[in-house]
């Protein structure tokens, strides 16, 4: 009888270190616009990768007046938050 409960146990705690903590999804056609107007404004030249986590854009691997690639985030309203 401890065996169903033991598997039960195992089954939750493998799904609930695997389930990832944020959702992060691709932004969309006019979000990727209007991030790229916001990024150009920054004096960045070059995006790898935009991703929408909760209420934060994420930009991977900006060029921003130099050669480091950076990842940079912007609120919702496109604003930088971080560079």
């Amino acid at each position: 009888m401890r065996h169903p409960v033991l598997c039960a146990a195992l089954l939750a705690s493998a799904v609930a270190t695997t389930a990832p903590a944020v959702a992060e999804e691709p932004a969309t056609l006019d979000q990727w616009r209007k991030l790229l107007d916001a990024l150009q404004a920054a004096g960045c030249t070059a995006v790898a990768d935009i991703s929408v986590e909760r209420d934060v854009y994420e930009v991977e691997s900006a060029l921003c007046g130099d050669t480091k690639p950076r990842t940079l985030r912007f609120d919702k309203s496109f604003a930088l938050i971080r560079k």
